[in-house]
């Protein structure tokens, strides 16, 4: 969390990622340094999942330093991790996640929208449009 969020509701705090939803309904997941496997993955959409309560949001992930999702983990959220949002942002906080994360979107295609940004203040407006 950067503290200029406004929270509604919980934080959800998984293996290795802190989750919670905002004023303007876009859920955060800012993600630990450590590599996220199929079981972290799964945690952290259920944990989406609740925060949403049963509706379609936009999600915003922020990567940490060392947070590569496995080959399962991509997987899982490109086809059924990805059905409770209607958009993804994702913002990179180092070069090597940067690059994970352009190799996943050129590998791997979300179902929804999904892009990667160089700010937050970029991915949140972008977020915003979407809907």
């Amino acid at each position: 969390m950067n503290g200029s969020e406004k929270i509604v509701g919980e934080i959800v705090q998984t293996t290795n990622c802190e989750i919670w939803l905002d004023l303007d309904g876009i859920v955060h997941l800012t993600s630990g340094n450590t590599p996220m496997d199929l079981p972290a993955a799964r945690e952290s959409v259920a944990a989406v999942v609740k925060l949403a309560g049963g509706k379609r949001v936009p999600l915003l992930v922020r990567m940490g330093r060392g947070t590569i999702p496995t080959r399962e983990a991509r997987e899982f959220f490109t086809s059924s991790g990805v059905q409770e949002t209607t958009a993804i942002a994702m913002v990179a906080d180092s070069r090597v996640t940067n690059m994970a994360a352009n190799l996943y979107l050129g590998v791997f295609k979300p179902a929804v929208p999904t892009r990667l940004f160089g700010t937050e203040s970029e991915a949140i407006d972008w977020l915003k449009g979407i809907r």
